[in-house]
């Protein structure tokens, strides 16, 4: 562990970054790469393994650039990612019918006006914001693409295709709620100054 740390902070310091930066970020990628091996090992373990790969390749492609809810904790975050992998994983069998391809395009559509939808932890430049959206369009049109593909060939992988759309919509709309909760309590917080200093 301390060799491990002793190269973070030399990196660091050939590269001319905080070190806290790199420790962080190495963090982060570590806690990503372990989310993502428990997640594959549930599904190898319910006999779902493949269903697992597609999902987490998906969502990981689309979810870098969508944004969404993030939890406080990486506690939180592990159980949140592990949870919406394996219900994804689980539901994907009833999501191969044509309501739920209704649904999936109904969810694409969204993606496409709604994100990227930023996080109070990562704001985005007016650039970085019109770079995102494009790379979002992009990359949903290559999903819809392989989607439309699996529901025309009528493979057991399109309920998993749509359940991730399902998913990341419904992250968007939660971090979407969470601003405008957010926004109404700073504004009653302001008010409330305003009115105690008249």
């Amino acid at each position: 562990m301390n060799k491990w740390i002793l190269l973070v902070k030399e990196t660091a310091a050939e590269m001319d970054i905080d070190y806290q930066i790199v420790r962080y970020g190495t963090l982060v990628e570590l806690s990503s790469i372990l989310d993502i091996t428990a997640a594959l090992l549930i599904a190898l373990l319910i006999g779902r393994f493949a269903h697992g790969v597609l999902f987490v390749a998906v969502f990981s492609f689309l979810r870098v650039y969508c944004g969404g809810y993030h939890s406080k904790t990486a506690i939180g975050c592990a159980c949140l990612y592990i949870s919406i992998v394996i219900s994804g994983i689980l539901l994907s069998p009833h999501l191969s019918n044509p309501s739920c391809m209704a649904v999936s395009l109904v969810c694409c559509v969204y993606l496409l006006l709604a994100c990227p939808v930023e996080h109070e932890n990562n704001p985005l430049t007016r650039e970085e914001y019109r770079r995102d959206a494009f790379i979002v369009k992009v990359r949903l049109f290559i999903v819809m693409a392989v989607y439309l593909y699996l529901v025309h060939s009528c493979s057991v992988y399109q309920g998993t295709a749509a359940a991730v759309l399902i998913w990341l919509t419904v992250l968007c709309i939660m971090q979407k709620r969470k601003e405008k909760d957010n926004e109404k309590n700073t504004a009653g917080n302001l008010r409330e100054t305003h009115g105690s200093c008249c």
